[in-house]
C-alpha cells in the first residue's frame, strides 16, 4: 500500500491513464540513473602530438585523459570516430585513477566526434562517453606535413622544392617535434617526410615515409616516396586488382552436389522404411538431415577465412633504400571472424567508393606491451582491403644502376624472376627482346593458365592506370614471393607475386 506522504508528493498528469504517471516517473528515474551510470568517467581528448593537424584517410594520434569514477576497475576502451575503422585498446583504470593513453584514431574528415565505451572485467560497457570534440586543423589533399626533429632548422628553398616534387605536394607544413613523435606521425600516415639527425634502421623501416638525415646539412632523401594517390582512401582500381569471389563457382557446385547426394539419401530412406512405421521414418529423416548438416558445416567450407597479400616496391636508381606498399585482402564467408596481426604497422583501409567512408569496416586492436605497440585488425565485412607503407632494403638484393636494356637482361636471367619488362611510353620490352604495346602484355598475361602470370598481367594494367607517374622509362620486375616456412602449408593464405618498380628518379 502506497504511503500518503509519497502520494502527496506526486501529481498525476490528467492526460495519462490511471497508474500511468507512476510508471512514467519510474521510467524517467531509470533513464536518469542509467545516464548517470554512463557518465562516471571524466574524459578529455586532444591532438597535442599533431598541433591539431589531421589528414583525411590517416590515423591521428589522439591523447585521451580519463578519470575513473565508476567504482569498478575498467579494462578496455573502445573508440568510434564515425569512420570505417574504430579502435580498441587495453586500458586498465582502477576506481578513482587518472591516466592518459595515446591511440591512433582513424580520421575520415570533418569534425572529430568521438564515442568512447569503457569495458569492465566482465566484458560489459561500464561507461559510454562523448567528450568534447578536439579542435582539428585539416590538411588539404595537396599539402604535405613534414616532421622536423626538435632543434633542427627548416630546410632551405632548394630542399623544399625537392620535397614538394617528391611528395607531389603544392604546399608544405612543417611541425617541430621529437623523433619518437615524428615516427608516430609517419606510421599513422600523417607525415610524408621526416627530417632527423639520428634514425635507427628499425625505426626507418617502420616509418613508411621519406627520411632526410642531418649532419651539419640535410642529406638526400633516404627512400623513394610513394607515388601520388597511393595513400588515398577511395581506390576502385586497387580494389579491383585483388578482388575475389568469396563463393567461387566450383565451391557452389560442390555444395549443390553434396545436397543432391543427401537428397538421394532421403529418397532412398523414404522408400526403404515401411510406411506404417512413422516413428522410424521420422527418425531416419532426422538422422539424414543431421548428417547432411554436420557434413556440409565441417567439410563444405561454409565458414572460412582467407588472406591474400602482395607487395609493391618503389625503387629509385639513385637511392639505396626502397619504399614498399603491402596490400592485404581479408576474406570471410559464413560469418567467420577474422583477426589479422600487422605487428608494428598501422593498416589503412582501401575503399571501393566514397559511399563506404562511413560504413564500419573493422576494428583496429592496439596492444601496448614491453616490446612496443602491436596492432591487429578484426574485419566486419566479407571482404576488407588494407594496405601498409614502410621502407626496406633494395628488393632482390641488387641495385639497378640505370633503366636500360642491359639491366633488364641481367635481372631477367634470375631463377626467381617471373617476368620483367622495360617500359618506354606505351610500349614494353621483355628480357627476350619481344616488344609490344603495354596493354597487349597485360591482356596476354591475364589469359595465362599460370595464376602468378595472370596476376602479373592484372598488376601491370593497375600500375599503368593507378600508380604510374608520367611517361618516364621504368623497369618492372615480378618474382614469386613465397610464404615464410612456418606458413607455407597454410591453406588460408595466398602470397601473390611481388612487384618492383624501378625508376631513374
Amino acid at each position: 500500500m502506497t504511503s500518503p506522504r509519497w502520494q502527496s508528493g506526486v501529481t498525476r498528469d490528467p492526460l495519462l491513464p490511471q497508474g500511468a504517471s507512476h510508471g512514467f516517473l519510474a521510467g524517467l528515474i531509470a533513464i536518469l540513473l542509467a545516464s548517470q551510470a554512463f557518465a562516471q568517467v571524466d574524459v578529455t581528448a586532444s591532438l597535442d602530438l599533431t598541433d591539431g593537424y589531421a589528414r583525411a584517410g590517416a590515423y591521428i594520434p589522439v591523447k585521451l585523459k580519463a578519470t575513473n569514477r565508476t567504482g569498478e576497475t575498467l579494462e578496455q576502451v573502445h573508440v568510434d570516430s564515425g569512420g570505417p575503422i574504430d579502435v580498441t585498446a587495453r586500458w586498465r583504470l582502477a576506481p578513482g585513477e587518472t591516466a592518459t593513453i595515446l591511440l591512433p584514431v582513424f580520421y575520415a574528415g570533418g569534425d572529430l566526434g568521438l564515442t568512447l565505451e569503457f569495458i569492465n572485467g566482465s566484458g560489459h560497457v561500464a561507461a559510454r562517453i562523448q567528450p568534447a570534440p578536439p579542435t582539428v586543423r585539416p590538411l588539404p589533399p595537396d599539402t604535405a606535413l613534414v616532421a622536423i626533429q626538435t632543434g633542427l632548422p627548416e630546410p632551405d628553398e632548394a630542399l623544399k622544392a625537392k620535397l614538394q616534387a617528391a611528395l607531389a605536394a603544392k604546399a608544405l607544413n612543417f611541425l617541430q617535434t621529437d623523433l619518437s613523435q615524428a615516427l608516430w606521425l609517419a606510421r599513422c600516415g600523417m607525415a610524408g617526410a621526416i627530417l632527423a639527425d639520428d634514425v635507427h634502421r628499425s625505426q626507418l623501416e617502420a616509418a613508411g615515409a621519406a627520411v632526410i638525415g642531418y649532419a651539419g646539412a640535410y642529406k638526400d632523401i633516404a627512400a623513394a616516396p610513394m607515388p601520388p594517390g597511393a595513400g588515398d582512401m577511395v581506390q576502385p582500381k586497387t580494389c579491383a586488382l585483388l578482388a575475389t569471389k568469396p563463393w567461387p563457382a566450383e565451391d557452389r557446385l560442390r555444395l549443390w552436389a553434396w545436397l543432391a547426394v543427401f537428397a538421394l539419401a532421403v529418397l532412398v530412406a523414404g522408400t526403404l522404411v515401411p510406411r506404417r512405421r512413422r516413428v522410424m521414418a521420422a527418425g531416419a529423416m532426422v538422422a539424414v538431415a543431421a548428417l547432411a548438416t554436420a557434413f556440409v558445416w565441417f567439410f563444405g567450407d561454409v565458414r572460412r577465412t582467407h588472406e591474400y597479400d602482395a607487395s609493391i616496391f618503389y625503387v629509385s636508381a639513385t637511392r639505396t633504400r626502397a619504399s614498399v606498399e603491402r596490400l592485404v585482402l581479408l576474406e570471410s564467408r559464413g560469418g567467420a571472424e577474422f583477426n589479422r596481426s600487422f605487428g608494428f604497422a598501422l593498416p589503412l583501409p582501401v575503399l571501393d567508393s566514397s559511399d563506404e567512408l562511413f560504413r564500419p569496416v573493422g576494428t583496429l586492436r592496439c596492444d601496448y606491451g614491453h616490446d612496443g605497440e602491436e596492432f591487429s585488425f578484426a574485419g566486419r565485412l566479407p571482404q576488407c582491403l588494407l594496405h601498409t607503407f614502410a621502407t626496406c632494403e633494395l628488393p632482390l638484393g641488387a641495385k639497378v644502376a640505370q633503366i636500360a636494356p642491359a639491366e633488364l637482361a641481367a635481372i631477367g636471367k634470375r631463377a626467381d624472376v617471373l617476368a620483367a619488362l622495360l617500359i618506354n611510353g606505351d610500349r614494353a620490352t621483355d628480357a627476350a627482346g619481344k616488344s609490344q604495346a603495354l596493354d597487349a602484355w597485360a591482356v596476354e598475361w591475364r589469359a595465362s593458365a599460370d595464376p602468378d602470370l595472370a596476376y602479373a598481367g592484372r598488376s601491370l594494367a593497375w600500375w599503368d592506370r593507378a600508380r604510374r607517374e608520367g611517361d618516364e622509362p621504368a623497369l618492372l620486375v615480378w618474382w614469386r614471393d613465397p610464404l615464410p616456412p612456418a606458413e607455407a602449408e597454410s591453406a588460408s593464405k595466398t602470397r601473390l607475386p611481388a612487384l618492383a618498380v624501378y625508376t631513374a628518379e
